[in-house]
This record gives structure tokens, sequence and C-alpha cells, in this order.
């Protein structure tokens, strides 16, 4: 007789069997995959709508070996036992071997992060709608403007809970775009109480803000107030993840030894003992401030060691923003071998929660595929990114996005098209105030002359 199975549906997924031993094994994509079908049960999902929830940033064609792939090991773990009516274009739970034990109100999957997950808990009505009757990613889409709305209600009504909800959705706070986020940030920041212990993360949500509406000077500035004070009051994951910012702010400025300084002096006060992101965090800072340096061999280790400790801890927007990060340092000075291994990490960890991680997905890809060995495709890829660069007035990534495209017209041999996208990179470097640091001298040099110094 055909044993029967439990799914229960809670902060995460546990799958067990008749006897009431939970299956060890399931890899995290496949618990997902397995809510996906129990929360929509009885109706069936295609394979190319759950492939789109459980890798949004991915390509279709990625995303349905990354399906089989996430099938074939729950197959695995139960021993060749089917718990998944399986056609050729759809799935669905096997009806008579499947119970499910929905989730309670007050723990509604909250160990998966992707952005289908959050609007789950925000409506399952909506997301049941998006899952069943398709819209590419609107999901993130929908996710980030749920996220808005309630804050900007909760800023008006009950603005000192506003503060955990930028903590708690931090990945999807900073993903509302800057003109958006930044009066919300400033209006939280007036109506909340002066001495609220998260206010903080208000000042940190308004840096980020400041950041995306090019106002890259005052970012750093705020940023650096709220790191002084974290690290006054011994918030060790604030200070680190403000330091993070504010090197990051500094870096393309041409100041490296300031941003290694200010990651340095948070590396003495072991924020390790804090929440695991503000290692990782710390880790992921002065890699790149070693890639920015041109020291990539440091950078590539500071990375790894970065993922790693984000894959072992659990934390799956840390380990995209790293592995993306990784992918396209190592994809623009030709290390395609490290570039594609990091970018299909991020694949497999993305939450899709972040146009930073568009962008920096497609700076990579475009290297990919140069070092491919297919220029044309890169340069589509790029011309598309620049649009949307333009659309949200992101002058440095507008540059760094020319400058990618520029390495495949020069393969393309138009080294004037190529140069002109360098000319122009450069008049939105200008806008931005950003300098030429080797980092960017290297990428220059491959896309211009097809090699390194």
């Amino acid at each position: 007789m055909a044993e029967t199975w439990t799914l229960e549906l809670g902060a995460d997924v546990v799958l067990r069997r008749a006897s009431g031993i939970a299956v060890d094994g399931l890899p995290q994509k496949a618990r997902a995959a397995l809510a996906v079908l129990a929360l929509l049960d009885p109706e069936p999902v295609s394979r190319r709508r759950l492939g789109e929830i459980l890798w949004p940033s991915s390509s279709p064609e990625q995303r349905l070996v990354s399906l089989r792939q996430a099938l074939a090991s729950v197959r695995k773990q139960l021993g060749g036992e089917a718990v998944i009516v399986a056609s050729r274009t759809s799935l669905s739970l096997e009806p008579e071997r499947v119970r499910v034990i929905p989730p309670e109100s007050g723990a509604v999957l909250n160990r998966f992060t992707e952005p289908w997950f959050v609007l789950l808990r925000s409506s399952r009505s909506a997301a049941r709608q998006v899952a069943l009757r398709g819209g590419g990613s609107e999901e993130e889409g929908e996710a980030v403007r749920s996220l808005t709305n309630l804050l900007h209600w909760t800023v008006q009504h009950q603005a000192d809970n506003a503060f955990g909800l930028i903590y708690h959705a931090l990945d999807l706070a900073t993903s509302i775009p800057g003109s958006e986020a930044l009066p919300i940030a400033e209006e939280l920041l007036r109506r909340s109480s002066p001495s609220h212990p998260m206010r903080g993360w208000g000042s940190f949500f308004k840096a980020i803000a400041l950041f995306f509406t090019n106002e890259t000077e005052a970012s750093r500035d705020e940023f650096h107030r709220v790191r002084l004070a974290a690290a006054s009051q011994g918030n060790s994951e604030l200070m680190v993840m403000s330091a993070f910012h504010e090197a990051g702010a500094i870096l393309p400025m041409g100041d490296l030894a300031t941003a290694q300084a200010i990651l340095e002096h948070c590396q003495t006060l072991k924020p390790s003992r804090s929440r695991p992101r503000a290692a990782i965090r710390l880790d992921h800072g002065l890699g790149l401030v070693a890639a920015c340096q041109g020291d990539y061999k440091k950078a590539f280790a500071r990375m790894k060691q970065a993922g790693d400790t984000a894959r072992m801890r659990g934390e799956r927007y840390e380990q995209a923003y790293v592995c993306v990060n990784c992918a396209w340092i190592a994809a623009s000075v030709g290390e395609q071998e490290i570039g594609h291994q990091e970018l299909w990490r991020f694949e497999e960890a993305d939450t899709g929660g972040s146009y930073r991680f568009e962008f920096t997905s497609q700076l990579a890809r475009i290297h990919l595929h140069c070092g491919d060995n297919d220029p044309m495709a890169g340069a589509s890829l790029g011309e598309a990114a620049i649009v949307r660069a333009q659309t949200l007035n992101l002058y440095g990534l507008e540059a760094y996005v020319r400058e990618s495209v520029a390495r495949c017209y020069r393969m393309l041999d138009d080294m004037e098209k190529a140069r002109e996208e360098v000319r122009i990179a450069q008049e939105c470097r200008a806008k931005a105030g950003w300098a030429i640091i080797p980092w960017d001298q290297d990428r220059l040099n491959l896309a211009l002359e097809g090699r390194l110094p």
C-alpha cells in the first residue's frame, strides 16, 4: 500500500511520513515548491509559473532546469515515492496521498523571502491570483507596493511601529524607489519618538533613499551619523550595515583608503556576535574594497567567505547580494569560471527583492556573454538596461552599463560605438560625482583593448 504523507506549513515546511517522522534533507527550493503547490491545492500550477515564483531573476530556461532539480531532490529524499502529480506543463500534489496542514496566521512561511511569499503574507488571495493567472515577475512589484502602502499608513497612524516593518523587511524596504522612500522616511522621523530604540533603522532607510535619488554626499553623511550612533549604543548590526553602505557611497568617489578604514574599524568590534548578516556584510564590504583596489584574488576570497556564511546561516538575501556582486566583478575582469559559478549561486538564492540585483545580474551577464564570445547578446541586454537606468535617473548604474556595453561593441569591431559609450559613461560619472578607480580602469582596458594591464 502506498504511503501517506502530512505536509505541515508553518514558518517553514515539514513533510512527515505516516509514522510522524519528518523527512530530512529537503533543499529549501524543494520545500518552497511543495509550499506553493499546497497553498494552491487543488489547482495545478504551471511549471513556467512555479519557476517564476521560485527563481524570479533567472532566465526562463534556467528556471525549468532548477525546477527539475528541485523535483528530483524531492523524489530522491522520499526514496522514489511520488507526492507530486507531474504533467508536461503543470504540477500539483497527489490528492489521495498528501494531507496539508495550513499555516497559522502568525507564522505564514516566514522562512521564505521570495517576493511571492512576501505578497502571500500580505494577501493570500492576491498571491493565489498571481500564481494561477501568471504575470511574469509581478509579485515583486506587488510586494514592494504593498510594503510602501503599509509604511505610508503606519507612519501616519502608528509611526513607532514602522521601524519594525523596515527592520524585518529590509530587503523590500530598500527596494522602494528612492523618490517614494525619501518622503516616507522623512515623515517617519518627524512623527516618531526621538528615543525609540529602533529609530536608527529609520535613519538608515532615509540614507538608502538619498543614495537612490543621486544625493550621494548626503547619503554618505547620513550613513556616517547612523554608524557612529549605532556604535555608541552597542548596536553592531546597524553599525556594520551603515558602514557597508557608507563605504559603498565612498568607493565610487575614489577614497578607497577611507572606505577600507571604516570597515576595518567595525571589524575590531567583532560583529559576528550579533545577527549573522552583520558579519556577512563586513566580509562582503571588505571584498568590495579589495576589488575596487584591483586585488581580485583577495576580493574573491573575502566574498566567498561571506557567501558561504550566508548559505550556512540561511541568510538568502545576503547570499544573493554577495554572489551577484562577485559574479559581476569576476566576469568584468575576465574570470569566466568564477563569474558563472557565482551567478548560478545567486540564481539559487535570489529573492528578487531589489532592482539593484536586476542591474547587477544584468551587468554580470553582459560580461559573461562577452567571455562566451556572444557580444551581440550582451549588447542587446545592455541597451535594455541603459533605458531602465535612465528611467530611474541612476547615473552611476548607467555608467557601469555603458562601459560594459562598450566591451560588446569592441568585440563586434565597432570601435566608434564603443568609444561613444565610454564617452557618455564619463558624463554619467560626472553627474554622479564618481571617479575612476583601479577596478574601473581594468574594466575599461578590457572593454577598449581586449586585455587587462
